[in-house]
């Protein structure tokens, strides 16, 4: 039976303790064979899209298995976690059922759980690797309280994509829609589809927009479970307006009430030409939120869903 592992990060607040995360996840990443969900714990709004970046990225250099599923998931109620348990149970593959286990270090787990615990233990030459990996890639930078009062500001947020074969920048980016979204009203998404993928590599192994789109709401509930997750204990109050896309702007220049929209650094271009557009329509420009570029160390792991099919085409 394959391993799904969780494994609890606290927020940094200093130098250390991003240190101490990174050696964490560099070593929690290799103890699983399907997945691992690191729960950020802390103050949600002390959460940054770049800190979650920089974690990406070293999950990305010490684990290039793109079959393993790796979530930094933001904050949420520990009481949660039977309902959370279960949700990734029902929506995984039931032919090939997990076992759920704790990455435990610094007995941060409530034993209550029932969850088989596996020790993860860092040792003082890990935490000087993982200090100069700091030092030399993913340099730590306090919170500014601009990007803190984002933290649930808007009650529509929007975002476009094809997000297929989704993978490490994909959760990025839904990443920072959580992290913008109040829980209240819509995400709005847009995927692409007809022509818009006429171009795509591979294309006869792009997956369908049914599959793109379930595979997108489960993403995101698995990112943002407090609000986002489908609970007897907790009603949620949002709609998942998902929609297929078959020109380049889609609901941003159609729905009025959109507040925010988040864009890649390559798609950044874009998202100041549909505020070019709503202008000219007479609409309220949207507020543009940039999901950085992951950047493993080194250059062996490219995170595209190109390069995935390119791999599934040579089975």
């Amino acid at each position: 039976m394959s391993q799904v592992g969780f494994v609890y990060i606290y927020i940094p607040s200093n130098k250390d303790e991003h240190i101490y995360n990174l050696a964490i996840i560099s070593q929690a990443v290799s103890k699983v064979s399907r997945g691992i969900y690191f729960i950020l714990k802390g103050d949600a709004k002390n959460t940054t899209v770049e800190l979650i970046a920089q974690y990406y990225g070293e999950i990305a250099s010490s684990s290039c298995n793109l079959k393993r599923r790796s979530f930094i998931v933001l904050p949420f109620d520990q009481d949660l976690l039977p309902d959370y348990i279960n949700y990734l149970s029902e929506t995984t593959d039931q032919n090939h059922p997990s076992e759920y286990i704790l990455l435990e270090h610094n007995n941060q787990f409530p034993s209550e759980f029932g969850l088989k615990k596996v020790p993860l233990t860092i040792s003082p030459e890990q935490m000087e690797e993982a200090s100069k990996i700091e030092k030399e890639h993913y340099a730590f930078k306090p919170i500014d309280n601009n990007k803190r009062n984002t933290y649930g500001k808007f009650k529509n947020v929007c975002m476009g994509g094809t997000f297929d074969h989704v993978h490490l920048g994909h959760y990025l980016c839904f990443s920072q829609i959580a992290m913008i979204f109040n829980g209240k009203g819509s995400i709005i998404v847009g995927i692409s589809d007809g022509d818009l993928l006429k171009d795509k590599t591979d294309k006869e192994l792009l997956q369908s927009f049914d599959k793109r789109k379930v595979n997108f709401e489960h993403c995101m509930i698995q990112i943002h479970p407090q609000i986002l997750l489908p609970s007897k204990k907790h009603k949620t109050e949002y709609t998942f307006d998902i929609m297929q896309l078959f020109e380049p702007y889609g609901p941003t220049v159609t729905y009025e009430d959109i507040e925010a929209l988040v864009v890649s650094e390559e798609t950044e271009k874009g998202g100041h030409s549909v505020n070019k557009k709503r202008v000219e329509k007479g609409m309220k420009e949207v507020e543009l939120f940039v999901a950085p570029v992951i950047r493993p160390r080194g250059s062996n792991c490219k995170l595209s869903s190109s390069q995935i099919r390119q791999e599934l085409s040579k089975k």
